[in-house]
């Protein structure tokens, strides 16, 4: 990458990039001569000129004519760096007012009761994947269940490196919710990771655990998860690793679900317990 294309990957524009370039090959010198060994139009020089020196990256001399002085690129970047954070750091807190505002605001809409109505949609992509994951923990308002695939038995543990984090990060914000998690698994690595992470919480975490968690073992090639009776979620499995999710697909519709919710009854029924207090 030559040294016009960093610069712009730092933010400037092609002029700005290209006035600093000249400046510290040039050294001080006056805005015709930027103009002329930079190709930048006498109309546009100044403004560049005096873009860079809000930067951090250039000095003006007020004389006549004026002229301008490279700052030394381990200084200026630094100093470009902390106004870009700051400028960063107003732009974010603008931004999240105005969310808020228009949170307050589009709240205000009748919005439509969708879950009589059938919708699917899918996420591919490990990024994706996890935006999706959060999005729909957040919607989640008063139950989920959970049933893992009995092909989670044959992951190594060292596979759990990746698998589990995700899901008991997402986990706690819904216990936390008084949302009551109900998982059927296969006797895998899962469990003990889990009870690792039980105990290694407080006493009143333990508790809301206790109370909201509920866990029970059982190997079956059914795999899904049933969300407030009206959404589905099921993985796609990588065809060139069946271990591995290719995507997700989230589904809402009421009377699949509720068929869902009685074939998760009955395999819950024929689980095994499990107690993570045990």
């Amino acid at each position: 990458m030559d040294d016009e294309n960093l610069l712009r990957d730092m933010g400037l524009n092609k002029y700005e990039a290209s006035a600093y370039l000249t400046l510290l090959e040039e050294g001080i010198s006056e805005a015709n001569a930027v103009s002329k060994k930079s190709d930048i139009p006498m109309g546009k020089v100044y403004e560049v000129l005096e873009s860079l020196k809000n930067y951090g990256l250039v000095e003006i001399q007020e004389s006549r004519p004026k002229k301008y002085r490279p700052v030394e690129p381990k200084l200026a970047l630094n100093d470009y760096y902390s106004k870009r954070e700051k400028d960063t750091e107003k732009e974010l807190n603008r931004l999240k007012e105005t969310i808020s505002k228009a949170e307050e605001k589009l709240s205000q809409y009748n919005y439509p009761d969708y879950h009589e109505n059938t919708f699917w949609s899918t996420i591919m992509g490990d990024d994706d994947h996890l935006s999706f994951v959060k999005q729909v923990s957040e919607e989640i308002e008063n139950e989920i269940c959970i049933v893992h695939q009995e092909s989670l038995k044959s992951l190594e543990p060292s596979e759990f490196t990746d698998f589990f984090p995700p899901i008991f990060d997402n986990m706690m914000p819904l216990i936390n919710r008084g949302v009551r998690v109900n998982i059927i698994t296969p006797d895998s690595y899962f469990l003990t990771l889990l009870k690792q992470k039980y105990n290694s919480v407080s006493d009143e975490i333990k508790g809301r655990i206790d109370r909201f968690l509920n866990v029970k073992i059982m190997e079956t090639r059914n795999g899904f998860t049933l969300i407030d009776n009206y959404m589905i979620i099921l993985n796609v499995d990588n065809p060139l690793n069946p271990n591995k999710t290719l995507g997700l697909i989230k589904i809402y519709d009421t009377n699949f679900s509720q068929k869902l919710k009685t074939k998760f009854r009955k395999l819950w029924d024929r689980a095994d317990d499990f107690t993570l207090s045990g």
